[in-house]
């Protein structure tokens, strides 16, 4: 048995039962998380974080906020996998996915 971890954005998280249940995939633990992703930030926008300037500041808290999400445990035997994660990554873009 192996468990596939994937964390879902919330207004994609029946999207991705879905497309488990169609694969005949059932077994699914979700838990509430909160995250965000890497996001991609204005060089110039840290420079003047740095020097201190409040407008960048400001610009810059507000992407550090993290964003409610849930977080899926899958328990599949090792055969499935691989379809497993295919599925996952079939449905809607997801933040991260690893097998344990």
């Amino acid at each position: 048995m192996k468990e596939v971890m994937a964390i879902i954005r919330m207004n994609m998280m029946n999207k991705t039962k879905q497309a488990l249940a169609d694969a005949g995939i059932s077994s699914i633990t979700a838990r509430d998380a909160l995250g965000r992703g890497k996001g991609i930030v204005d060089l110039k926008l840290l420079q003047g974080a740095e020097r201190g300037y409040e407008e960048a500041l400001s610009q810059l808290g507000q992407s550090n906020r993290l964003i409610p999400k849930r977080i899926m445990f899958i328990a599949v035997p090792e055969k499935l996998v691989e379809k497993t994660v295919k599925t996952i990554m079939k449905s809607p873009k997801i933040f991260r996915i690893r097998s344990m």
